[in-house]
């Protein structure tokens, strides 16, 4: 038995291809929606997956003003922080949460809170009003060859399961 053909590959950030992942949050649950983007922020589903690389993709989430919490949620669930000081405990429910800027972004971190913060810099939350163009307009300003980079862009609609 040849012991040197059972050898482990770990994957560098060389051999991780990025492609660009469009969601689309339409009547979407958020905590299923934010398990779904997780696994694809972090490449779990690549067969190149290492734990300590980034071999995830880059994700754009539209229509994110569009989610729905199950039951009562969007209006009971409160999120709390506590800074550390006396009186220093602040509640806010989901539904004020969202109408603050970068709420949909707060609120997609906090349900997939086991990601790093280095791959919360591949995920942008869009709401519904020239989604495309302000998507299309911010990753062009920040990559100039952001469509010749990336192999393919993938579309995923509300009833597509990965």
């Amino acid at each position: 038995m040849n012991t040197l053909s059972f050898k482990t590959h770990f994957a560098t950030p060389e051999e991780a291809k990025k492609e660009w992942v469009v969601v689309d949050a339409t009547d979407q649950i958020v905590g299923r929606l934010c398990a779904k983007v997780a696994k694809i922020l972090r490449g779990k589903y690549k067969p190149c997956f290492t734990p300590n690389q980034d071999c995830g993709d880059n994700v754009i989430i539209i229509n994110a003003d569009k989610i729905q919490f199950s039951g009562t949620k969007w209006a009971t669930k409160e999120l709390i922080t506590f800074s550390g000081y006396p009186g220093g405990q602040h509640k806010i429910t989901m539904q004020n949460l969202a109408k603050k800027p970068h709420g949909y972004e707060r609120i997609v971190r906090g349900t997939a809170a086991e990601l790093a913060q280095q791959e919360f810099a591949d995920l942008s939350v869009m709401l519904v009003e020239n989604a495309a163009a302000r998507a299309a307009a911010s990753f062009r300003a920040s990559s100039s060859a952001w469509m010749r980079s990336s192999s393919s862009v993938r579309k995923i609609s509300s009833s597509s399961v990965i």
